[in-house]
């Protein structure tokens, strides 16, 4: 089920947010680790980096009953989330000037980030996504008891396994 679609611009940061409404502090801190690893992930909230720092990425945002990786998709991880009874999801940049917020349904969910070049793959959508260059789908998949995987990962990184499942929030000491 198709929750919305829209554009953003990553920015230098590089980074997508997916976080519980509720959450003080919408972005999490990176260290190297997290950088090899193309995500910084903490109870209710994970930042995925995206593949450019120029240009307008094309997010989708969906609720599934599974996913299959896209034949295009240059980097596809997964990683638990659970929402909790009564709150949304934000999805944004650090400076994104636009608040987007989906009602995902209660639960615990696999939740699948793929992302790739629009040259690749033409995003999905209104033809106003067509200005962007990079797209990413997020997928919520019910399914309890997720570990984190990299499903697929572009030439020349090499994650460091066991992957990092702990971040803070940026400033909290």
């Amino acid at each position: 089920m198709l929750l919305g679609r829209f554009t953003v611009f990553p920015g230098e940061e590089r980074t997508l947010a997916v976080q519980i409404q509720s959450e003080e502090f919408r972005f999490n801190e990176w260290n190297d680790k997290h950088i090899e690893q193309g995500f910084s992930w903490r109870p209710g909230s994970v930042s995925f980096e995206t593949l450019s720092d120029i240009g307008l990425l094309a997010v989708e945002v969906r609720v599934e009953p599974t996913f299959e990786i896209a034949p295009s998709a240059m980097r596809a991880i997964q990683v638990p989330f659970a929402v909790p009874e009564g709150e949304s999801i934000f999805v944004g940049a650090l400076i994104d000037e636009e608040d987007h917020r989906f009602a995902v349904p209660p639960g615990e969910y696999a939740l699948v980030y793929q992302t790739g070049l629009v040259e690749a793959q033409p995003p999905p959508g209104p033809p106003e996504l067509d200005d962007a260059d990079t797209w990413c789908r997020l997928s919520f998949v019910r399914q309890d008891n997720t570990q984190a995987e990299i499903l697929r990962i572009e030439a020349g990184y090499m994650p460091v396994l066991p992957l990092l499942m702990q971040a803070r929030a940026v400033g909290v000491e």
